[in-house]
């Protein structure tokens, strides 16, 4: 995915923002990590991709495990998310997945279907390595 934009912070942190497979760039996500950070716990993130976060926590975590990266029953995300574009994304979370592992639809759970395009963000942040395993925080002062 092309790299809209890289720029250090003062605290010796990168700011990536990427667009994520939408041409209006509704999916793009922005994450903001001190030097060297491990664990989200030292990153900030835009509102809708913390909002994914807790999506996925919430309800997909169980199956794909904490961090999108797989169990015995469902698999990692990571890899799979770089092989899509956020409207294949969509449609899987629509009406479902069939492949070496089979999930079933989501649209009609209302906890999950208002939250797609938030789950695409978080998701894409992981499966790009800019967003490390753990709760990201909250950008305070984000709009988006």
């Amino acid at each position: 995915m092309a790299l809209a934009l890289l720029a250090w912070g003062i605290s010796g942190g990168a700011q990536v923002t990427v667009p994520a497979g939408s041409p209006d760039g509704s999916t793009a996500y922005t994450v903001n990590c001190t030097a060297g950070a491990r664990e989200a716990d030292g990153c900030t993130v835009d509102r809708a991709t913390y909002v994914g976060w807790q999506v996925f926590h919430r309800s997909c975590h169980v199956c794909h495990a904490a961090n999108a990266v797989g169990s015995e029953f469902a698999p990692n995300l990571l890899p799979r998310i770089l092989q899509m574009d956020s409207r294949k994304f969509l449609n899987a979370m629509e009406t479902g997945y069939a492949g070496e592992a089979e999930m079933a639809p989501w649209g009609e759970n209302a906890d999950v279907r208002p939250y797609f395009l938030e789950l695409w963000r978080y998701l894409s942040a992981r499966a790009n390595g800019d967003l490390p395993p753990g709760e990201p925080r909250r950008t305070s002062f984000s709009s988006n």
